[in-house]
């Protein structure tokens, strides 16, 4: 019988532990607002969704903190508008 933890596949591309400090965050942040247009929801939604991915089996943060299924950023990925869980099991949240 396989494990929860060996059913889901290798994180994308991960071979040592990386740190991405908040001000990496906010400078990713900031350009996908300025150059590519995207909006940010509010932070209430922000919370909630990042406090779903903290104690996800998927959330890596060894790796940057890192979505083991599309391999975002969850500080970036949490904070943006029309972004979803990719879990294809279960999506914790949209």
């Amino acid at each position: 019988m396989t494990s929860k933890r060996e059913a889901i596949r290798p994180c994308r591309d991960c071979s040592e532990s990386v740190h991405v400090s908040e001000e990496q965050v906010e400078e990713i942040l900031h350009m996908m607002l300025t150059r590519r247009n995207r909006q940010l929801v509010d932070q209430e939604t922000a919370s909630r969704r990042l406090e779903l991915c903290l104690a996800c089996d998927a959330y890596h943060a060894d790796a940057g903190g890192t979505c083991q299924y599309c391999g975002c950023l969850v500080a970036v990925k949490t904070r943006l508008e029309g972004e979803h869980c990719p879990d294809p099991r279960q999506p914790k949240w949209e």
